[in-house]
């Protein structure tokens, strides 16, 4: 009988450490490793830490001997994510050692909790970083991410795969030892949903699967002025909302174009379904809606609506109406929009009267033009009156000697 007792006090014990035991784990995709292999550590977590885990808490070791890492420490939904390049370590059986504080039934508990990571003689070793991505972005923006990939080991083929956001520019990457690679992958943000999670998958006999977080926010050239009172909420009927503003009053030239999105929100305990959108007072001639997965919303599930607004550049009068989406639910919301053509006023230029003015030499000009004729004159004639001379004296010295021969 008391050793009966004995052995359900054994197994209740026990019990109680495999609770505790599965309220915090750590997990590894793979149980061995190449030197200098990337690794990925997820830390499950449900237990009442006293602090966030910190690079601090993380460790490595051999033996007793603490093995130095390049950390890289992410906290997400279900605890937290590391991953690091294993240095150039030799064969054998290493501990991945993550030591909290935590409460447990009003006890502080100081423990440590390991992970074997075994290190062999493989075929292949791949570094790549990074090997965990959060994007925050606009959902405008058209981010890409450059993964560094590198060959530590034996030629290797590598197989890139993406999804439905996670578009990477090549399928498959030939690297021989010691080659580095830049992988460019394209984020593509007309996937529906504001928080995506995908997984670009890197097989290249060995698999990394690497987590892709996406986040859009949304930026809206549409609405001028995005921070409005709690009141001014449009609400025709209990449960949906448009949100970010309480209309749009825009003044528009002939050629503005305008493009932006209206997000609204499901606030009744219920799923709606059927969404439909109409543009009243012919609003619809000068906006373009774009939408994808209007089915249905669930509760508390936002969503969003594209608007572009005079893409024809050919605006020419003013509109003034709304944009209303309703549920087969009977449930609506109404939109305001201001549209406010302004016209451009015609530049006109006078055309001047040009007259030709001719302008006639002035009286000093003219004799200064008249004294420099006299002086060619007057040099001239006294050239001439030289020439004459010279020529008379030359005529009266000949005439002499002629009538010296008749003497």
């Amino acid at each position: 009988m008391v050793r009966n007792k004995i052995f359900i006090l054994i197994g209740f014990i026990l019990l109680i450490n495999l609770v505790y035991a599965e309220n915090f784990e750590i997990k590894t995709p793979r149980e061995s490793y190449a030197g200098k292999d990337s690794i990925q550590v997820m830390i499950i977590n449900n237990l009442s830490l006293v602090n966030d885990i910190s690079f601090s808490n993380i460790k490595l070791y051999d033996g007793g001997t603490r093995i130095p890492l390049a950390l890289n420490l992410y906290k997400v939904d279900y605890g937290y994510f590391v991953f690091f390049d294993l240095p150039n370590l030799k064969n054998g059986s290493y501990k991945f050692v993550v030591d909290l504080k935590y409460i447990k039934e009003g006890v502080l508990v100081n423990e440590s909790f390991s992970k074997d990571l075994i290190v062999e003689n493989l075929n292949s070793s791949l570094s790549v970083y990074p090997m965990f991505v959060n994007l925050d972005v606009e959902y405008w923006e058209k981010p890409k991410l450059t993964f560094k990939l590198r060959n530590n080991l034996n030629e290797i083929n590598v197989s890139v795969i993406g999804n439905n956001f996670i578009k990477p520019r090549v399928s498959n990457i030939k690297l021989r030892k010691d080659e580095e690679y830049n992988l460019i992958v394209d984020i593509d943000q007309s996937a529906e949903g504001f928080d995506l999670k995908g997984d670009l998958t890197l097989d290249y006999g060995y698999k990394y699967e690497i987590p892709v977080y996406l986040h859009k926010r949304l930026r809206n050239i549409l609405i001028e002025n995005k921070t409005i009172a709690e009141g001014e909420i449009v609400i025709i009927k209990e449960g949906l909302r448009f949100l970010d503003a309480a209309m749009v009053n825009r003044t528009l030239k002939n050629d503005t174009v305008l493009e932006g999105s209206l997000k609204f929100k499901n606030f009744a305990n219920v799923t709606l379904h059927g969404l439909s959108f109409n543009l009243t007072n012919d609003l619809d001639k000068i906006i373009r809606l774009e939408y994808k997965g209007m089915d249905y919303i669930n509760s508390d599930e936002e969503k969003y609506v594209v608007l572009s607004v005079n893409e024809g550049k050919n605006l020419s009068k003013s509109y003034k109406g709304s944009l209303v989406v309703m549920t087969k639910e009977g449930v609506s919301a109404e939109f305001p929009i201001y549209l406010n053509y302004q016209q451009e006023i015609p530049v006109i230029v006078k055309e001047e009267n040009f007259t030709f003015n001719y302008t006639y030499p002035k009286k000093e000009e003219k004799k200064e033009s008249n004294l420099f004729l006299y002086i060619i004159i007057i040099i001239f004639t006294g050239i001439l009156l030289i020439i004459i001379a010279y020529v008379y004296k030359k005529g009266k010295s000949k005439s002499r000697k002629f009538e010296d021969l008749f003497k």
